[in-house]
């Protein structure tokens, strides 16, 4: 149980919480941005242009996220305001590309350490910030590939969904009812070792391109 690591590894722990709740608070924001640029002021007018995780994910995800170390975040739209063909679709995927982006940012800030040696007559102090760093990139490279899952009532189904209009009635379906919940299970049967797999590894070529870029 990811509490565990709050007594053998409490800095673990303790960035953990700080990064995810900062990246899913991001995430949500962007959600909220991303809809008022296609005319629905709802999330704004709800009091979502903030970073506020009490806002963007309440108590309970607060709480299992503290526990479990997974967690959810909510941003109220109405599709029905938006300006484009695939408004909803852009509003979607704007979540899903702040992890992007956070992504980028905690990458290039590890590889500059590297190469820069910054903090190389420090040892100590170099190895906690490129942890952080480390693990920060790793959580937003999961938090997108997790999103872009095609089920209901991840961001993937819905750019899915208005994209090809014929998968909707999946939602009106058993993954509308049941998605989240099969996906939570699979994750407990290993699902989520293949995702944190996959996020490693989607990291490791962004620190090689970064390197290759910022190291001239």
């Amino acid at each position: 149980m990811f509490i565990e690591s709050l007594f053998t590894d409490p800095q673990y722990y303790f960035w953990v919480i700080l990064i995810v709740m900062f990246s899913v608070c991001l995430h949500e924001l962007f959600h909220a941005l991303a809809a008022s640029w296609e005319g629905d002021d709802t999330a704004k007018d709800a009091g979502y242009f903030t970073m506020n995780p009490l806002v963007h994910m309440g108590k309970e995800s607060l709480v299992i996220l503290a526990l479990f170390g997974f967690c959810w975040g909510l941003t109220p739209v109405n599709p029905s305001r938006f300006r484009h063909r695939y408004g909803e679709a852009l509003v979607a995927f704007a979540g899903p590309f702040a992890n992007l982006l956070l992504l980028v940012v905690f990458s290039a800030g590890a590889v500059y350490l590297l190469l820069s040696g910054a903090l190389a007559s420090q040892p100590s102090v170099e190895d906690n910030v490129f942890r952080f760093l480390q693990i920060g990139a790793v959580f937003n490279a999961f938090l997108f590939l997790f999103n872009l899952i095609p089920v209901p009532p991840l961001d993937g189904f819905t750019v899915l969904a208005d994209i090809v209009p014929a998968t909707r009635s999946w939602q009106q379906g058993f993954l509308g009812r049941y998605g989240f919940i099969v996906i939570i299970g699979l994750f407990w049967l290993g699902l989520g070792s293949i995702f944190f797999g996959q996020a490693r590894a989607m990291v490791g070529t962004t620190f090689k391109i970064l390197a290759m870029v910022m190291g001239g």
